[in-house]
């Protein structure tokens, strides 16, 4: 394992086994592994498979920037040489997604005058060279531009900032982009979605729009995965609940996606309902869901204490690897999942691209095994067995008319 030297000379950032938990885990995600600690500052750690090796791709915010640093199929970083990848040096928060067409999607907050006040898109090719860049909004304080979702389908890109008005409703602007990153279009919408800390995916057979969201206020059940279907307009054409926590068990930031097989898999942030905890920060969860949204499988990845807890989780798969990561005390955190992929109904090597689907399509039908209940599992440590969702726990609510 590497060592650690000051930055300058050259930064070498080790993996530390950061916590061995004891995690029961499903039928689809087979086993969970060892919390691995990236040693170098920074937030808004995402991963990506190298295409040209088996290595991957490390990105993360720092020094007002995103970066890229290099990570060997066996998770170790060597911070010397990071790429930053923009011309800007005020950057806070950050969304980056791989795109249908190839290449990747950056978006970026900045507190330009006041907080959360800026927002900026990037486009880069597959080796994250900068392709074309533009300001989405600068210095508007309508709208808040922090924990940004973010969706590339071919041809365009699509996010989202909003803020409460007067009427006690999220006015949301949704900004398309096209594949250089210049803005195509804006369109208003009221009330869907709560924007922050949510997550985008394209249907690819009708254009259509995924949005996920969680909500952390007491009033709102804890928990519960709100699905918006959106149309070709950004218009809603339904709304679907999930519960995929415990009773006693409140969930945020479901940021991390991936559709494999006819299956979708949902990382969040999820803690107790104690008092102990600081409301939006907590433990590592991924969630299975089939292709109608019913809860199959939920385990709590990891063990935290409140003095320490994780926010930011994202996911990315090759093959029958998954790295779950999110970020403590500003430090890249991944926990590596093994799946069943005959569970998903998916070949060993597959990937499925962006969509990472294995056929059909995202209205139709569940495929793969009949089930009829899923199981959600905690860790050992965190003392509390599995317990069984019936598949009522899955509410559908009718479509929703826009004012």
């Amino acid at each position: 394992m590497a060592s650690v030297a000051s930055r300058g000379v050259s930064m070498v950032g080790s993996l530390l086994w950061a916590c061995t938990v004891a995690v029961q885990a499903g039928e689809f995600v087979s086993e969970v592994g060892d919390e691995l600690m990236i040693e170098l500052s920074g937030g808004w750690s995402r991963f990506f498979p190298n295409r040209a090796s088996d290595d991957w791709h490390l990105l993360f915010a720092a020094g007002g920037n995103f970066n890229l640093l290099p990570m060997t199929a066996d998770y170790e970083v060597v911070d010397q040489d990071r790429l930053p990848l923009t011309p800007s040096t005020e950057l806070k928060d950050h969304a980056i997604v791989h795109c249908a067409n190839g290449g990747y999607l950056h978006t970026a907050s900045a507190n330009i005058s006041s907080p959360n006040d800026s927002a900026y898109a990037y486009r880069y090719d597959e080796e994250f060279n900068l392709t074309g860049w533009t300001v989405l909004e600068e210095e508007i304080t309508e709208r808040s531009h922090n924990d940004m979702p973010l969706s590339c389908s071919p041809g365009l890109g699509v996010t989202v900032f909003g803020g409460m008005e007067a009427d006690a409703m999220i006015h949301s602007r949704f900004f398309q982009v096209d594949d250089t990153a210049q803005v195509i279009g804006t369109h208003d919408n009221r009330g869907v979605p709560f924007t922050a800390g949510c997550t985008f995916r394209h249907i690819p057979e009708n254009r259509h729009m995924w949005i996920l969201q969680m909500s952390a206020l007491p009033l709102d059940n804890p928990g519960e995965l709100i699905i918006h279907r959106m149309d070709q307009n950004l218009q809603q054409v339904e709304s679907l609940t999930a519960q995929l926590t415990p009773e006693g068990i409140t969930g945020h930031w479901p940021q991390g996606l991936l559709r494999i097989g006819d299956y979708w898999m949902v990382a969040f942030i999820g803690w107790p309902d104690d008092g102990m905890w600081d409301g939006h920060n907590g433990d590592l969860w991924v969630s299975i869901l089939d292709r109608n949204w019913d809860v199959l499988e939920s385990i709590q990845i990891s063990d935290n204490e409140p003095s320490n807890p994780g926010m930011r989780p994202g996911l990315v798969r090759r093959g029958n690897t998954v790295l779950a990561s999110y970020d403590k005390q500003v430090q890249p955190h991944v926990i590596p999942l093994t799946l069943d992929l005959d569970e998903f109904g998916v070949e060993e090597g597959e990937t499925g691209g962006y969509w990472d689907t294995g056929g059909g399509n995202d209205t139709g039908d569940a495929g793969g095994k009949d089930r009829t209940c899923g199981c959600t599992s905690r860790s050992g440590a965190a003392g509390a067995g599995a317990w069984w969702l019936l598949a009522a726990a899955l509410r559908r609510r009718r479509p929703t008319p826009q004012a």
